[in-house]
Order: structure tokens, then sequence, then C-alpha cells
């Protein structure tokens, strides 16, 4: 039987005044009801409605945990910063879900508190990350998913990052090495927008000092410093790594990242494909034929993968036009393969939450496509392995910053 907490929910509305009475602006909560019970894993939705709003006006929500102790009360504040209309951003009403702290105890006071900013942007309600330095507030949207996101710049290697929210999707296909399929929970984490270069590698790891004309391929007969750092293993990327505080991501980490909300196989899918295959068994292969090269043709010319069709198998630039994905995130699905922190087995941990494979082979996960993949291995499902010391032209990674550990 799961273990419940019981919050008494006191709901209220601060409104900021305004100077000018013109703009009328008006925020409301709506109604949660005033007691309700909720299992520890449940998330509590936050509703609310606003009036003439600006775009990029913001809401803050403030939760305040009153328990008593020891005859004492303490009080804990969990403040969170969201534009007026999240998450649809293009209407009047907005949602959050609140998942409570596992640690909280039972016979809680919840208070709930919506406001809003006199036309200030979102970013200034962000969380502070130690070692990195918040550069801004962006929206991406691809197939349908759109996410704003907090990006930062981490201190000791000016690598783009982006903080991906906690959430949950279907790992695994239920077939093959990607079993058994399972929903796995993610804690929010950072992760960079792109691969380590060339020119990063050699200032981390071999102490090699860059001028801002390297940034620029002059010799087409020298490597160009900012292509993906390849020929790498992985025990050399968890040095980099080591050296500079980052971490490598876990295979649920990086499945998580890539897919930005998309449960489709390629984060630009907007619908299922199984309904195309079923209308090819009914053509003749000259059709068949046809659209499967129609398909390759938008996938290339929609830009979000450099892949063998697309990239003539030649690695781009970090810094390449390549479109991001949900997430803001570049090079997820092709260019290099990237390591994650994972032992490879051939089959899944049948952990949940923040699941990383155990030692079962000295061989480690590799996930996303490259320069000479298939569509079929630019998948979020796609897996494959290395041992710690394999090294190949086509084979790079980006790191990650664990806010939980």
């Amino acid at each position: 039987m799961k273990t419940t907490i019981l919050f008494i929910l006191i709901l209220s509305c601060v409104v900021v005044a305004q100077q000018n009475e013109k703009n009328n602006r008006k925020i409301k909560l709506l109604s949660l009801g005033k007691v309700q019970t909720f299992h520890k894993e449940q998330a509590i939705p936050i509703r609310w409605r606003t009036e003439n709003f600006p775009e990029n006006a913001a809401i803050f929500i403030q939760c305040i945990i009153t328990e008593k102790k020891h005859s004492l009360k303490k009080k804990h504040y969990i403040v969170y910063g969201l534009p007026h209309n999240y998450p649809t951003l293009s209407s009047d009403l907005g949602c959050y879900m609140w998942r409570p702290n596992k640690k909280f105890t039972d016979d809680q006071k919840l208070q709930i508190v919506v406001g809003y900013a006199e036309i200030r942007p979102f970013s200034l309600f962000y969380p502070e990350v130690d070692g990195f330095r918040y550069s801004g507030f962006q929206t991406y949207s691809v197939a349908g998913h759109t996410h704003s996101v907090h990006e930062y710049i981490h201190e000791k290697t000016q690598l783009e990052f982006v903080l991906i929210p906690k959430g949950s999707f279907t790992m695994g296909t239920g077939s093959g090495d990607q079993t058994p399929q399972k929903k796995v929970h993610v804690s929010s984490f950072l992760i960079a927008k792109r691969e380590v270069s060339k020119k990063l590698w050699d200032k981390v790891v071999r102490k090699i000092k860059s001028t801002e004309s390297d940034s620029k391929k002059s010799d087409p007969k020298k490597p160009d410093p900012m292509e993906p750092k390849t020929m790498v293993s992985w025990k050399q990327a968890q040095l980099f790594c080591k050296k500079t505080g980052l971490q490598l991501p876990s295979e649920a980490q990086w499945e998580y990242a890539y897919r930005g909300n998309n449960s489709f196989p390629y984060f630009w899918q907007e619908k299922n494909q199984e309904s195309t295959k079923e209308k090819q068994q009914n053509q003749n292969p000259n059709q068949q034929q046809n659209q499967n090269q129609n398909q390759q043709q938008i996938l290339s010319a929609k830009g979000y993968v450099w892949y063998d069709q697309s990239s003539d198998r030649c690695v781009r630039r970090v810094d390449n036009n390549i479109k991001s994905n949900a997430f803001g995130l570049k090079n997820m699905a092709g260019n290099v393969r990237e390591w994650c922190a994972d032992y490879y087995s051939s089959k899944y941990t049948t952990d949940q939450v923040d699941p990383i494979a155990p030692w079962v082979s000295d061989h480690r996960v590799v996930r996303g496509g490259c320069v000479f993949s298939s569509k079929e291995l630019c998948s979020a499902n796609y897996r494959f392995f290395y041992s710690e010391t394999y090294r190949a032209p086509n084979l790079g990674f980006r790191p990650c910053f664990n806010l939980e550990k």
C-alpha cells in the first residue's frame, strides 16, 4: 500500500500592484479543493487564469510547506517562475504539475501563492548552479513539442548547457536489447548543447592555448578545431569530465534529452510511421522505392540530423547550422556517436528512477547516430557498445552535470 501525505490546501492569490491602472491585469488561482490526499509520487495540478497579460509577462508560484518539529514551526519555500500561459504559450490558461518532495512527512500544511511580475522576463526566475553562469531563457518547438528552458555557460569550459526539466518517458521497445520496456523517471540535470570540440579538448586535456583565429578553419589540410573531438575512448572522456567537474550522461538521461517528450523514434517525427508501412504493403515495389526515397529526402531537407544521406560522410563542426531538438540540443541524432556512463547489458536494469546500469561487462553504452549511419541508427532507441578503450573517427561525447548527487 502506498504511503500518502495529507495536504491542507490554503489557496491564496497575491497580485503585484500596478502603477498603470489601465493595464487591468488580473490573475486567478483556480480551485484545487480545500482538503485533498495525495500519494507521494502523485503530482498536484496548480492551475490559473490570467487576463490582459503581455506575452513577456511572467508569473511565479510559491509553495510554502509548514511543518511542526518539537513544538517549533519550520517553513520550506519553493518558488517556480513560469510564462503566464505555461505550458501551451497560446492561451490565458496555465497549469503546472507540482510533485511533492519524497522527504516530506505527513500532516503538512501547504499554502500556494500565485503572483505575477510587471513585464519582467521569465529569466529572472532561474535556479542558480555552482560553477555555471546563467545565460538566458529560450523556447524551442519541434514536431508539436514545445519547451521553455534555462540555459547556462559552464565557467571552466565556456560550454553552453541546457537545464533539462525532470520528467518521465517510456524507455525501450520491448524487443532485442531494448527490454524490458519500462517507464523511467529522470531528475533535472544540465547537458551540453553541443559535443565537445577538438579545440576545447586541447585546452582542457592537452593544455594547449588557442587563439580566436583557431575557431576559423583556414588551412584545409589541418583538422578543424571546431569539429567534435573524436578518436576519444570512454576512459579519456572520463578524464575530461574529471578535470572539469562534469559527468557523462546516463543512458536514460541521454535518451530523455534526445526525445524532448516525443514518444516516436525520432525527435522530429510528427506521426507514427507504422500506418505508412501498412500502406506500403499494398503498393508495388516501384511505388515503395519512390516513397522511401521521398522520405529520405524529406528527412535531410528538414536539417535535423547529419547522417549518411545528408552529410557526405563528413563530420561537421559543433557550431554547424543543424536544427535543434525541442530542448534546444544540437546534433543529438547524428554527426558523431556519443559515450554514455552506463555499462552495456543486453537488457535494461529494472530501476525506474534515474537508472544507470551496473557492471556486467567491460563495454560501455554508445548512443546516437553519426555521419556514416543510416536513418534507422539515428533513432532515440538505438543502442550500441564499445570497450572502454575503443576509439573511432565517428565517436565523441557531450558532458552533463547532475544537479542531484
